[in-house]
């Protein structure tokens, strides 16, 4: 668990039937108790996303301290599960299209959405989001809109695109946005061939891998 990150809940009867959104309270935060549902982390709640009785979107603290915190699920006032999860300072993740795709969600540097009938060209920049990179050099606080300003994350990113390494102009918090989703802008290097090709992206503990844009 990386403090400020977005995470996804899974199980059974961890919330209503039909799934509902957040909308944001009047000061801009995200609600920490969404149609009887509570997220807790060493029993403070977290900033909810989303509910639903088999998935939970949410956003874990920022303040999380310590080798491990106590998570908790609470449903109409009762315990659902709960179990001690480990904390670490950063563990990088790329949004996808979807669960089952390896597409990275990024926009080309036209305003695409970056795939095989928008590839991004040799020299372009395209803009990639994740989560789980850490803290942002302006704190951000989690389940709060950050503003329209540039932050760069504390701890440094590196990006690979087809095996060759790849110039990072940003890469920090993505503006106007909840803190915890990040955004990584990246100049797609010289010598690639127009193909779908791989994207690795690396801090200083982690990395992700096995996930791709299409080049041309």
């Amino acid at each position: 668990m990386v403090p400020g990150s977005a995470i996804t809940l899974t199980g059974f009867g961890i919330g209503p039937q039909a799934g509902v959104g957040a909308q944001a309270e009047p000061d801009g935060a995200l609600p920490t108790q969404l149609n009887g549902v509570q997220v807790l982390f060493d029993g403070q709640p977290a900033p909810l996303l989303y509910v639903q009785s088999q998935q939970i979107n949410a956003f874990a603290p920022f303040t999380l301290t310590g080798a491990t915190t106590n998570l908790t699920v609470a449903y109409n006032g009762a315990t659902i599960g709960s179990t001690s999860v480990p904390v670490v300072a950063e563990i990088t993740g790329l949004f996808r299209l979807s669960p089952l795709s390896t597409q990275v969600a990024d926009i080309n540097e036209d305003g695409t959405v970056n795939g095989p009938s928008h590839p991004a060209p040799v020299g372009s920049v395209i803009s990639l989001y994740g989560t789980g990179f850490g803290q942002t050099q302006l704190p951000g606080v989690a389940g709060t809109v950050l503003p329209d300003t540039a932050s760069s994350l504390v701890t440094p990113v590196k990006i690979s695109i087809g095996g060759l390494s790849a110039d990072v102009l940003y890469a920090g918090a993505a503006p106007l946005e909840f803190a915890g989703i990040d955004r990584i802008n990246v100049r797609i290097p010289a010598g690639l061939p127009p193909v779908v090709t791989e994207v690795s992206a690396t801090s200083q503990i982690t990395g992700v891998q096995g996930t791709t844009i299409t080049v041309q």
